[in-house]
C-alpha cells in the first residue's frame, strides 16, 4: 500500500518578507492551513510540520483546526538551531523521522511487510512510499500537481520528482523512501535542488501548467504575485487560457473554434451585464478534454483540479446545460449557447449548427431523440437570450 507523508519547513525567520509567512493569509486562509487542508485532502496519510521561529504560534494555529489525537495527523519537529542553519537542516530532520518511523515498522512487519519493502530501491508501484515536502510559503500548488506527482511515483518509482511550470522548478518534491539515506546523506551545495539534481538521484521532472507550484511568498513582491495567482484561480485570462490549451495538446483547429466560442460568449455576455472575463475563458478552454469520452466532464474536472472553480462549472454544463441554468441569464447558459452558434469557427444559427447532425441520425430512432432534445433546448436559451437582451 502507498503511504505518502507531508513535510513543511516552517522554521525560518520570515526576514526577507517581513511578515510571519506561516501565517499569511491569502483569501483569508493562513499559508500552512492551506497547504494542510490541500495535502489531507489529496489522501496524505501524515504531515509533519518542522518548526522554529514562533513556533508556539504556528502550533496554535495548526491546533485550531487538526487538534491532537484528531482524524488528520499533523505532527510538530523542532528544529532548535533553526536561526543558525538552512531549510535543508529543517527537512532532514523530517526526513529522519520518517526513516526511523519506517524502520520501526520494518522491523515489527519483518523482511516482507509493506514498510520493508517500500525502503528497497526498485519496489513494486504499490509498495512506493515516500514524502512530499514544500516551505511553508508555498500555499497555492493545485491538487492537479499533487495527483501527477503521486501517480508517476507509484509507476516510475524515482529517487526523486519536481514539478516545472514555465521553466521554473516548484514544489512539492517528492522523495523516495528507498532514497531517504541518500538525502539524507547529501552534504552538497543547493540544499534540496541540489540533492534531488545530483548525479546519482534518480530525479524525474513533471511539466505542469500550475503557477500556484512555483509561487511563494518570500518577499513583499512575491506575496503580491501569489495574490495576483489567487484571482487568475477566480478567472484565468486570455494568456493563461492559452496556456493550460497549449499544455493539453489542443490541435490548431480545435483551438480556433475555442477561440471563436470565446469571442462570442464575451460578445454575448457583454450584451446582457454578466461577467465577460469569466465567459471568455469558459469558451476558451470548453473543449480541453475534447475527444475523451464525456470530454465536458473530463476538461471540468482537470480544471476543477487546477484550481478553476467557476470556470470548471462552465466547462461541465457546455454540452448538457441543466434546469437549474435554463431560468434565467447566467453565464453557464451564455457558454452553452455560444458553442452551439459556432461550427469550427464560423458563426452560424442554431439550426445550421444542427442540420448535419439531423441528416446524420435521421435513421437512427434513439439517437435522433437525444438529438431533438439537444436542439430543443438550444433553441430555448436562444429565445432566453434573445427576450432578456433584447437582442436578435
Amino acid at each position: 500500500m502507498n503511504r505518502f507523508t507531508l513535510i513543511i519547513s516552517a522554521a525560518g525567520l520570515s526576514s526577507r518578507m517581513g511578515d510571519f509567512k506561516p501565517l499569511m493569509k491569502v483569501d483569508g486562509i493562513e499559508n500552512i492551513i492551506r497547504e494542510l487542508d490541500t495535502y489531507f485532502g489529496m489522501g496524505i496519510d501524515r504531515a509533519l510540520v518542522i518548526t522554529g521561529y514562533r513556533a508556539e504560534d504556528i502550533i496554535s494555529a495548526v491546533r485550531a483546526h487538526y487538534p491532537e489525537n484528531g482524524e488528520r495527523e499533523v505532527v510538530f519537529l523542532h528544529n532548535p538551531a533553526y536561526a543558525a542553519t538552512h531549510m535543508y537542516d529543517s527537512l532532514k530532520i523530517g526526513l529522519q523521522y520518517v526513516k526511523d518511523v519506517y524502520a520501526a515498522a520494518a522491523a515489527a512487519e519483518g523482511p516482507d511487510g509493506p514498510h520493508a519493502r517500500s525502503l528497497q530501491p526498485g519496489c513494486a508501484p504499490e509498495d512506493v512510499s515516500g514524502v512530499l515536502t514544500l516551505p511553508v510559503d508555498v500555499p497555492m500548488t493545485a491538487p492537479f500537481t499533487i495527483r501527477k506527482i503521486l501517480t508517476t511515483a507509484c509507476s516510475a518509482g524515482p529517487d526523486a520528482i519536481y514539478p516545472e511550470c514555465c521553466g521554473e522548478p516548484g514544489h512539492p518534491i517528492f522523495i523516495n523512501a528507498a532514497a531517504l539515506d541518500k538525502f539524507l546523506a547529501f552534504e552538497g551545495r543547493g540544499g534540496l535542488r541540489g540533492a534531488y539534481l545530483s548525479e546519482n538521484m534518480k530525479t524525474v521532472r513533471l511539466w505542469t501548467p500550475d503557477h500556484g507550484s512555483i509561487m511563494d511568498s518570500d518577499t513583499p513582491e512575491a506575496f503580491a504575485r501569489l495574490l495576483s495567482e489567487a484571482e487568475q484561480r477566480r478567472c484565468p485570462d486570455r494568456e493563461r487560457c492559452e496556456e493550460i490549451l497549449r499544455f493539453f495538446v489542443v490541435d490548431q483547429s480545435l483551438l480556433a473554434h475555442s477561440a471563436a466560442v470565446a469571442a462570442l460568449a464575451r460578445e454575448m455576455a457583454e450584451k446582457t451585464g454578466l461577467d465577460a472575463d469569466l465567459c471568455y475563458a469558459g469558451g476558451m478552454l470548453h473543449d480541453i478534454a475534447k475527444g475523451l469520452k464525456k470530454h465536458a466532464e473530463a476538461g471540468a474536472d482537470c480544471l476543477l483540479d487546477l484550481g478553476y472553480e467557476r470556470v470548471s462549472s462552465l466547462v461541465r454544463t457546455h454540452t448538457e446545460l441543466p434546469e437549474e441554468y435554463t431560468q434565467k441569464l447566467n453565464e453557464n447558459l451564455i457558454v452553452f449557447l455560444a458553442d452551439k452558434m459556432i461550427r469550427r469557427s464560423t458563426r452560424v444559427t442554431i439550426d445550421e449548427r444542427f442540420a448535419p447532425k439531423r441528416e446524420k441520425f435521421r435513421n437512427d430512432p434513439d439517437a435522433m431523440r437525444s438529438f431533438e432534445r439537444r436542439y430543443a433546448l438550444a433553441k430555448r436559451c436562444e429565445q432566453l437570450y434573445i427576450e432578456q437582451s433584447g437582442q436578435e
